[in-house]
């Protein structure tokens, strides 16, 4: 998107806003979560990022 004139992207935003969160809303539509991790631990999180092994999101808990 960061290539896409800001009026392209404000309507890109109102369909997912319009289409995909009422999905995010339900439990429809739920990420994948590869990892968790604390974010005393973020060397680690960011090794499980680099290697490309992982599927889904790697997270920091706050």
């Amino acid at each position: 998107l960061r290539s896409r004139p800001a009026a392209e992207k404000a309507t890109i935003m109102a369909s997912v806003v319009e289409q995909v969160w009422p999905l995010v809303a339900d439990g429809t539509v739920r990420p994948v979560v590869h990892a968790t991790f604390d974010l005393d631990d973020v060397r680690a999180a960011h090794r499980a990022f680099e290697d490309g092994a992982h599927v889904g999101k790697v997270l920091l808990t706050v």
